[in-house]
């Protein structure tokens, strides 16, 4: 990042620039705007009406670097992401506003970015977490955490 940016933070909680519930989109305050970049940092996992905040951020820029977790929970799970496979398991919402209400394998998040028109462009992962211990993962698609950059 640039110095001298201009950061506009957007979160449910106190002390973001604006102050809007994501499941609703972004605010209509930035939807004529443009940024060179959205970053989504763990927030996609959480967000029960992805497809219009997919829409939304499409709409306001060409670039989306995102943070998110992928949920594996057994051996089956991590072969399928392997090969590129939709996962066995997937979250469901619950009143607990802080789960996991999406569940992302690399194949999954292409298919919802394709459906915007953004191609991902760079994927990094943390590796393989077990207890203590983090295992690097030679291909992202079996890491536990993806960065990853998807541009139009």
């Amino acid at each position: 990042m640039k110095r001298g940016c201009k950061v506009t933070t957007i979160d449910i909680k106190k002390g973001a620039t604006i102050r809007w519930n994501l499941e609703k989109g972004l605010p209509p305050s930035i939807k004529n705007k443009k940024f060179d970049y959205v970053v989504a940092g763990e927030i996609l996992e959480h967000i029960v009406s992805l497809d219009r905040l997919l829409r939304d951020i499409s709409l306001v820029t060409d670039t989306i670097i995102s943070y998110l977790f992928q949920i594996f929970l057994s051996l089956r799970n991590r072969l399928f992401a392997l090969f590129e496979k939709d996962l066995v398991y997937s979250s469901f919402p619950s009143e607990d506003e802080n789960r996991h209400v999406n569940d992302f394998s690399i194949f999954r998040l292409k298919c919802f970015l394709k459906k915007y028109n953004f191609r991902i462009v760079k994927i990094l992962t943390n590796g393989i977490v077990f207890g203590r211990f983090i295992f690097h993962a030679f291909l992202p698609s079996l890491g536990d955490i993806l960065i990853v950059k998807a541009k139009k």
